[in-house]
């Protein structure tokens, strides 16, 4: 390939972010070329990497994450089995990536001195992690230009990136350069690279940058890729096509290529597309000010199957919707583009992923309308421009800070724009849900769901390959989080905490925060000091279950004795009692009651407790003490007894417990069964849609 690099200067692009700022950590050139036949990207990479610490820097790490389908012994590999949301490694078809030269300016070439590394695992056999010693140190300020010649051969696709048949989802394809931190970055106290190998339970981490990209494919094919199409030209006599794509404070890098695409190009007008309804709940139940001069318009670039175009309107709302409730409660989409690839038959492992600017969806020819596909995952992952995509935490060490942050967005924009929906979906072309008179369900329907299928094995913040299942991962990544981020919703109140989120995300745009970070603008909004809280929904692997142990109620009987009454003495004797308890008066009764917390989390709690006669008591309780006794003596009986009767903790392991009533509603058989069935659904469409 002929060694030539790109300098495209862009008139007329000016994002809203393009304000004076301190240049860019990274900036990629890299010309990329894919041959079919052999299932191989060619590249030719220039990175420009300034050393952002107050100390020189004397080597280089390298993420080379397709290394992680090389072979059964990677970790990736031994984490997984091969197995990755429902689909597994084709064996025989693998993938890898190859250096074949890497060289500084000014410091020559440097591929014998490179060596694999794993600083997490040891694994001889994983080359994730790739260690370059410097023969001179990069000063503070410094920058430094690396060129890589590499090759990448795209595995037969399973998980995330790779092919199938003439469809490619070219992801983490290229060496991409390790984070440097220093104090002041996370939780840094020393200049370190923070550069993990490539596990099966965790995602990304890197620096923001600039990448101005060639791609060279045959033809007939269509490319979509991270940022902007800034040129397009024909190479007739290698009958080739040349796409030219240019993104400024992105994080990675992305592309896609099919000749059987069809691409449709849709503009999103916030004046048009943003319903009123949205405004009026962003204004009176949020509590935010709109502004929508601050929004732009958006391409909205599709890449469709031929099969799937009947989902096309679907896709297209979809999308509109996500734009306008993450602009309207975080900020306006700030990128020129979206673009949404729908992959096809056979390559669903590429479904349901995020990069900067484009994201997979995935569409199902056997459930349709009534579920939560493609809706849900289309919403799901372009929330991810947001939470990872630039609110950039560290997905492999605390990767709730963008799954568990963006299932609590998504949940409350389906629900919004949404509303409940019903289950278990239609099934080839049948109303399954409807015939069957099933209940309608709410996000947090599903992520309760989800929490209760293994809520106490992990804390929610923990390194994420060291979970104990891939379903803890999931847990406590998804579900677990967004209803913790739910508890502390109704703890401070819909309006303060959507001033929260809203500061959270504007003030650590386009940079690394942390579980710390968000607790500090938590505590600032709310003005509550809220470290008991954090360290209980999030750093414990505790379980949170308060329940009612023990309800008594009996006629109140005087005890004979001695007793002064108004200034007398009066003595009441057993008899005399007797006697006046066979009269008819009207009834006193001595209520008892024992609320137990049954779980290690210790929370305060209300207790509502409910009388016959209409009178309601509530009690706080500190909830530290295992127990705790209320009684009464009332003129009417207690009616209900209700533990956290408006559900504030949402990671309560057991709503059941939580109430007593005398008079329990009953259930029939047929409405209990439907019930099961129904979860029974919903549980396998999580698995198969949900975690991606």
């Amino acid at each position: 390939m002929k060694r030539s690099f790109l300098i495209v200067f862009l008139t007329g692009w000016i994002l809203p972010f393009a304000h004076a700022q301190t240049p860019p950590v990274v900036q990629y050139d890299i010309i990329a070329e894919l041959h079919p036949a052999d299932k191989l990207v060619t590249g030719e990479l220039t990175l420009i990497w300034t050393n952002p610490a107050p100390e020189p820097v004397r080597e280089l790490y390298f993420h080379m994450y397709m290394n992680a389908f090389k072979n059964m012994e990677t970790t990736f590999m031994r984490e997984s089995r091969g197995r990755s949301r429902g689909f597994k490694v084709k064996k025989g078809e693998w993938g890898w990536i190859d250096v074949k030269k890497l060289s500084i300016e000014g410091m020559g070439e440097l591929k014998e001195k490179a060596k694999y590394v794993q600083p997490d695992d040891g694994n001889p056999f994983d080359q994730t992690v790739l260690y370059v010693p410097l023969p001179q140190a990069v000063e503070p300020g410094q920058s430094i230009r690396i060129s890589i010649d590499f090759e990448t051969k795209l595995p037969r696709v399973f998980a995330r990136t790779g092919y199938f048949d003439d469809f490619y989802m070219v992801a983490q394809w290229f060496p991409k350069i390790g984070v440097l931190e220093y104090p002041g970055v996370r939780y840094a106290t020393k200049v370190q690279w923070n550069c993990h190998q490539f596990h099966a339970n965790s995602e990304f981490y890197a620096n923001y940058g600039t990448y101005t990209v060639r791609i060279r494919v045959p033809q007939n094919y269509i490319v979509g890729a991270t940022g902007v199409l800034v040129k397009q030209e024909n190479v007739p006599e290698e009958q080739r096509i040349e796409y030219t794509y240019h993104a400024e404070r992105v994080h990675d890098f992305a592309w896609t290529a099919s000749p059987h695409f069809k691409k449709i190009e849709v503009l999103f007008d916030p004046v048009k597309d943003i319903p009123p309804s949205a405004l009026e709940y962003t204004q009176k139940v949020l509590g935010l000010d709109v502004n929508l001069q601050e929004f732009r318009k958006v391409r909205m670039i599709l890449l469709m199957q031929p099969e799937h175009m009947n989902q096309l309107k679907r896709h297209i709302h979809a999308l509109k919707t996500a734009l306008t409730y993450f602009g309207l409660w975080y900020a306006p989409y700030p990128y020129e583009t979206i673009t949404l690839v729908d992959p096809p038959y056979h390559a669903g492992g590429a479904g349901g992923m995020e990069y900067p600017t484009l994201i997979t969806a995935g569409t199902s020819w056997l459930v349709e309308k009534d579920g939560f596909s493609p809706e849900m995952v289309i919403i799901h992952e372009f929330g991810h421009q947001y939470w990872y995509g630039m609110s950039g935490n560290n997905e492999f060490e605390e990767a709730w800070l963008d799954e568990g942050m963006n299932t609590y967005s998504t949940s409350k924009i389906i629900d919004v724009a949404y509303g409940d929906r019903l289950l278990p979906f239609r099934f080839f072309h049948i109303p399954i849900g409807r015939l069957l008179g099933m209940p309608r369900v709410t996000q947090y329907d599903i992520n309760r769901l989800m929490f209760l299928a293994d809520p106490n094995s992990d804390a929610i913040v923990q390194n994420a390959w060291e979970y104990i299942s891939f379903q803890s991962y999931g847990v406590n990544s998804y579900a677990r989080p967004a209803l913790a981020l739910g508890s502390l919703e109704n703890l401070v109140g819909t309006k303060t905490f959507a001033r929260i989120m809203q500061t959270f995300f504007r003030t650590w745009r386009w940079k690394h925060p942390t579980t710390r970070d968000f607790q500090n603008v938590a505590e600032k909004i709310s003005g509550q000091d809220l470290s008991h809280i954090f360290h209980n929904l999030f750093m414990s692997p505790e379980v949170i279950d308060f329940g009612i142990q023990f309800v008594r109620q009996r006629p109140h009987r005087e005890k004979p004795g001695v007793y002064d009454v108004k200034g007398q003495r009066i003595e009441k004797t057993e008899k005399e009692l007797k006697k006046k308890q066979t009269q008819k008066e009207a009834k006193t009764y001595d209520v008892e009651v024992i609320i137990r917390r049954y779980g290690a989390i210790q929370l305060p709690v209300s207790i509502e407790f409910e009388f016959k006669d209409g009178k309601n008591i509530r009690k706080k309780w500190d909830g530290k003490r295992r127990w705790i006794k209320y009684t009464f003596t009332n003129t009417a009986k207690l009616n209900c007894v209700r533990v956290d009767p408006e559900r504030h903790w949402l990671t309560d392991i057991n709503f059941v417990n939580n109430s007593w009533c005398r008079k329990p509603k009953k259930r029939g058989f047929l409405s209990r069964a439907f019930t099961a069935v129904t979860w029974s659904s919903l549980f396998t469409e999580l698995l198969m849609t949900f975690i991606q």
